[in-house]
């Protein structure tokens, strides 16, 4: 019986090119896999070029992404820091959405892109009222004054004022326990008033040029006047000057009224009218010293003044004329105010607005240094 071999058919083998191929094929699926583990979530993972060069500390909480401006005016600028050119601005009041935050800079959501906003004056609008409690205090008077957790500085006096305790403060009235303070260093801010009914016996006048029916000091018309003339290749005049303690008193009450529905701790709802409109008595401009100024065409009364030639040739000679920025920036721990490019206040004569204007010193400082 014949016995039949059957034959290996030759399996063909795998070009060398076609195995590498094979390779890279594969090699790509398991990378297509491991990035779509790792992209699973809502953003895919940042590349490098993605990862920020500085380190953002997020809003820990949802709550606190959306705050309310408490400035009048809140400059938004391009980048943290005063560096940065000034995009706009927000208005007390308004509310913005914080994305995160870089020190005391917030970034937020500005017209549909990112910028930095000075995160002191945001605040969340229910932060303080959950945390906050009142104490009453009884006085010898039968009338009660209220104390508040969220500002121990501060309280609210048995006439229902909000007053503010002197401590780490210097008060001018100890420096002349016997004797009247001069008239053109009157110091008045958060924590030195003005006398009652002090401005009643000034005799006041209008300046020119100004676009304002509100009057000065007769005492510094002079001087204001002479700088306004030597200024005036620049249109630098008076936008705002004196009011009464008794306009102030309507004013301040006015912004008390509108903010009840804000804030309802007693200290916090005078504390934030308090930054949009000084307690009557407790304003430059209820002395008759201070004078806002408007040049080179901005009437805004913002800190863009500053970027204008009318303010530069201020900051330069404003002082031969006996006058400061009252509120320089930089200083508003220790004068209780923002920053006013536009505020300027007469101390009496050149000499003395030099000592305080050359060496960066704010009104504070100066009376505090030499015991004045």
């Amino acid at each position: 019986m014949a016995i039949s071999v059957r034959k290996k058919k030759k399996r063909p083998h795998l070009p060398i090119g076609g195995m590498v191929l094979l390779l890279v094929i594969a090699v790509a699926l398991v990378a297509l896999c491991i990035a779509a583990v790792v992209g699973s979530g809502d953003n895919p993972a940042p590349s490098v070029e993605e990862i920020p060069t500085t380190t953002m500390t997020t809003v820990p909480t949802q709550k606190h992404t959306l705050m309310v401006v408490t400035a009048d005016v809140l400059n938004v600028r391009t980048g943290p820091g005063e560096t940065y050119d000034v995009q706009g601005t927000l208005q007390q009041g308004d509310e913005v959405q914080v994305l995160a935050a870089e020190g005391d800079w917030y970034r937020i959501q500005y017209k549909g892109t990112e910028a930095y906003v000075y995160g002191v004056y945001l605040q969340d609008p229910n932060a303080t009222t959950v945390t906050t409690t009142t104490t009453t205090i009884a006085t010898t008077t039968g009338k009660t004054t209220v104390a508040s957790t969220a500002y121990p500085d501060r309280y609210i006096d048995e006439d229902g004022m909000l007053q503010f305790k002197t401590d780490g403060h210097y008060v001018q009235a100890n420096s002349y326990p016997n004797g009247e303070i001069p008239w053109a260093l009157r110091l008045v801010n958060d924590w030195n008033p003005m006398p009652k009914g002090y401005d009643e016996g000034l005799e006041m006048v209008k300046p020119t040029p100004t676009v304002t029916t509100q009057p000065v000091d007769a005492r510094m018309k002079a001087d204001l006047e002479a700088m306004l003339e030597a200024g005036k290749e620049y249109d630098i005049g008076v936008q705002s000057a004196y009011r009464s303690a008794g306009k102030q008193s309507e004013l301040y009450w006015r912004k008390v009224n509108e903010y009840k529905n804000r804030y309802v701790n007693p200290v916090q709802l005078q504390t934030k009218a308090g930054e949009v409109v000084k307690r009557p008595g407790y304003s430059e401009h209820n002395l008759g010293l201070a004078v806002d100024l408007y040049g080179s065409g901005d009437h805004s009364l913002t800190s863009r003044f500053e970027k204008t030639p009318a303010f530069k040739w201020l900051m330069a000679n404003c002082a031969d004329y006996g006058f400061i920025l009252r509120f320089p920036q930089g200083k508003e721990e220790i004068t209780g105010v923002i920053y006013e490019a536009w505020h300027f206040r007469y101390v009496g004569d050149a000499e003395t607005a030099h000592a305080i204007m050359d060496n960066g010193l704010c009104l504070e400082e100066y009376l505090e240094q030499n015991q004045k």
